[in-house]
């Protein structure tokens, strides 16, 4: 049994309700609820994500954030609608 198994289940026994969780379960339960990330392509490597987020409004105002502080970092950003799969183009 690994450490962090044996401590979830030390908690659930003692039925402790206000235990700081788990850094990675914050992130899991995050991850479920991203619908848009603001990905970066790189001249020599892969793109990469740089920002997610859980509205498309937020993504929004990062790229226009860009494109004001970056504007020739600008036409490399894009944003990833993470449930349909494809590219949002219409950031201005």
């Amino acid at each position: 049994m690994r450490y962090i198994d044996w401590i979830k289940k030390q908690i659930k026994f003692l039925g402790l309700s206000n235990v700081i969780r788990f850094p990675i379960e914050k992130r899991l339960e995050q991850s479920k609820k991203i619908t848009h990330q603001v990905w970066y392509i790189p001249r020599m490597e892969d793109e990469l994500p740089i920002a997610s987020f859980n509205n498309l409004e937020d993504a929004i105002q990062l790229m226009t954030k860009i494109k004001k502080q970056r504007p020739k970092a600008f036409p490399h950003h894009y944003i990833w609608d993470v449930n349909k799969k494809e590219k949002y183009d219409k950031h201005s």
